[in-house]
């Protein structure tokens, strides 16, 4: 999921970035429109984890150093971009994410993506170009903590 859903934010950048506009030949410009509707949805998801973990005050979801090297050694995927507290325990990640992006402003510069993707004109003025770049890694991160966390509730509850 992750490599997938990475791929195609690196493409709506693109587009973000580009004189030219999203429209894939078979499809037209519904693909981007699916891309930002998960997009909304897994930050959503996200951050209502985020939420319940805080509210838990259960123990933290911190994993071992033993743990994280099978990961690395089992997973297909695995991100690599994460300082050590992140990957012990994504949910730093996503509580940072959402310090930096809360969750209106995280849904107000994906619907200014989706207007500037399908236009044929990048607007500059709105969308700075160093602030492209830290809200897609931002988006990035989003998407890895969630994975993380998915997988590690995957193995949790086959055990």
């Amino acid at each position: 999921m992750p490599k997938e859903q990475l791929k195609k934010l690196e493409e709506w950048r693109s587009f973000v970035v580009v004189e030219d506009f999203y429209n894939e030949l078979q499809l037209g410009p519904g693909r981007l429109l699916l891309t930002y509707d998960l997009q909304l949805w897994l930050m959503e998801a996200s951050y209502i984890l985020l939420l319940k973990y805080k509210d838990s005050n259960s123990v933290s979801k911190r994993v071992s150093t033993e743990q994280l090297k099978a990961e690395v050694m089992n997973w297909l995927y695995f991100t690599a971009d994460f300082p050590d507290d992140e990957l012990a325990n994504p949910y730093i990640a996503l509580d940072r994410c959402f310090i930096e992006y809360p969750t209106q402003a995280y849904r107000d510069n994906l619907h200014a993506w989706l207007h500037v993707a399908l236009s044929n004109h990048t607007d500059f003025e709105t969308l700075v170009p160093g602030e492209i770049i830290n809200f897609w890694e931002n988006m990035r991160r989003v998407c890895n903590a969630a994975w993380l966390i998915r997988q590690r509730e995957d193995i949790h509850h086959a055990d």
